[in-house]
């Protein structure tokens, strides 16, 4: 099973899947403040939703040629380059979801960031079908007698599967979106369940908006499981996790109401640095562009393979038909990703490749007869997690890193599953899967262990030396 731990961004999600998300002094109490209504669900409903939340689907959407699917958003307009206020800037046929003021050029003028949607949609709508029916972005500068100028418009940066509508709040010369969505750890409901919020902060500078911080929190009520923190002004990245056994949620929770302990107490905290610098929203829409999801033409004009890589070359796949589960990265001019081959013996690799755009080549760099579950580039290294297979089973995990050309393939970390004869018996091999995380010049890795069984989270250096176990935490989603 491919299971990506919220701890791995996407950029998750994540998106930068997606590049949305928070950041000022109060920006962790704004997730209360800004929650949305509780979407109310019957009993029935809130037991089939909570595994497709988890899942992203919509169990009430009928098959293809339902109202949903059926129904055709119109398409996203330009908003007016002026206008003499907030409201000349609302097309017809959709609303002012919500604004906030601020000065953001500094100028001693008003100036607005607003979010539009289209009216006239049920809000369920919104929930499962955030694509067909987007949420515009925008900022306004004020021009003084003339009224308002258009700074930017963005349909992308609120996009997502499921989302509530989100709301904005400002302070100096940054504004932050808030949005979230639920979890599925219990019953998709506000009130005593789980859910996530997302807050992305832009900040203005030199004329350009860049996104500065990022903040995720994963809530069961008032009880925090999951906090991280991106913050690309100081460098640095924060992940903190409290347990998800019902037991110890259960045993908090009292001293969380009786005012005996925060909420926010963690049974697994660490800091790594944050490499990349800030994003301006100029590149952020020139990354996307040049992502796998908004090309078109993968002619391939050379194909490379690395030694002990080699297959047949009807056999080699475009990062459009990359695998699902493991998230791809790309840069300027290439794109780096995991497909996956059947060969047509009982046997089947995934693969690593990198394709150059701009010189049309594809290099396959590594062949493993097993999944691969995650993957990264880190200063001149590719790094990826592939499991230990014994007898066609999954016995272990190990995280692997060699050269850009696939050149140097070295083991630096490795883990056996430990579990007695006698509950592999019982229970069966658990799923096992290796993800991490990189910074400066050192790696949080995690492993996955099914089966309920407690996953050990490892610190190490990016050689795999000095490493030394940090905790061992029940799966986030459970």
């Amino acid at each position: 099973m491919r299971r990506k731990n919220l701890f791995i961004s996407v950029l998750m999600v994540t998106g930068l899947v997606f590049l949305t998300g928070c950041g000022n002094d109060s920006a962790e109490n704004s997730f209360v403040e800004n929650q949305a209504e509780d979407v109310a669900v019957s009993d029935t409903e809130e037991t089939k939703n909570e595994f497709f939340a988890l899942e992203g689907e919509n169990p009430d959407q009928e098959e293809e040629g339902s109202e949903i699917n059926d129904s055709m958003p119109k398409e996203v307009p330009q908003l007016p380059e002026t206008g003499a206020k907030l409201a000349d800037f609302v097309p017809e046929g959709w609303e002012l979801l919500d604004s906030v003021e601020l000065d953001f050029n500094e100028d001693g003028m008003t100036d607005y960031v607003g979010i539009l949607r289209e009216a006239d949609i049920d809000p369920v709508d919104y929930i499962w079908e955030t694509e067909n029916f987007p949420r515009i972005l925008f900022a306004l500068a004020g021009d003084g007698m003339a009224g308002y100028r258009m700074d930017f418009q963005d349909s992308e940066l609120l996009s997502g599967e499921i989302c509530y509508d989100g709301t904005l709040s400002a302070e100096g010369v940054a504004f932050t979106t808030h949005t979230g969505f639920g979890s599925g750890l219990h019953r998709w409901k506000r009130s005593g369940s789980s859910s996530t919020y997302l807050d992305h902060t832009y900040t203005y500078r030199e004329g350009s908006w860049w996104h500065t911080l990022s903040q995720e929190i994963c809530r069961y009520g008032d009880y925090i499981v999951y906090y991280e923190k991106n913050d690309w002004e100081n460098g640095v990245k924060i992940r903190k996790r409290a347990s998800t056994d019902w037991a110890d949620i259960e045993e908090r929770w009292d001293f969380i109401e009786n005012g005996e302990r925060s909420p926010e107490e963690y049974d697994l905290e660490y800091e790594l640095p944050l490499d990349e610098p800030p994003m301006s929203l100029e590149q952020i829409r020139a990354h996307e562009e040049l992502s796998p999801y908004g090309v078109t033409d993968w002619e391939v004009k050379d194909i490379i393979f690395a030694e002990g890589a080699e297959l047949l070359e009807n056999m080699v796949k475009t990062p459009d038909e990359k695998s699902p589960g493991v998230s791809c990265e790309w840069g300027e001019n290439d794109v780096f990703y995991v497909f996956s081959v059947d060969s047509g013996k009982d046997r089947e690799f995934d693969c690593l490749a990198i394709y150059d755009r701009q010189n049309k080549a594809l290099s396959v760099l590594a062949k493993e007869e097993t999944e691969i579950d995650d993957i990264c580039r880190h200063k001149g290294k590719i790094y990826y997690s592939v499991k230990i297979m014994e007898e066609e089973e999954a016995v272990g995990v190990r995280l692997n890193r060699m050269e850009l050309d696939g050149s140097g393939k070295e083991t630096i970390f490795e883990y056996r599953y430990q579990g007695t004869e006698q509950e592999i018996q019982e229970d069966g091999m658990p799923s096992l899967g290796l993800y991490f995380e990189i910074g400066g010049d050192e790696i949080v890795a995690q492993v996955y262990i099914g089966n309920g069984n407690l996953d050990p989270f490892y610190r190490m250096k990016t050689d795999g030396s000095g490493r030394e176990k940090i905790g061992q935490m029940p799966q986030l989603y459970q």
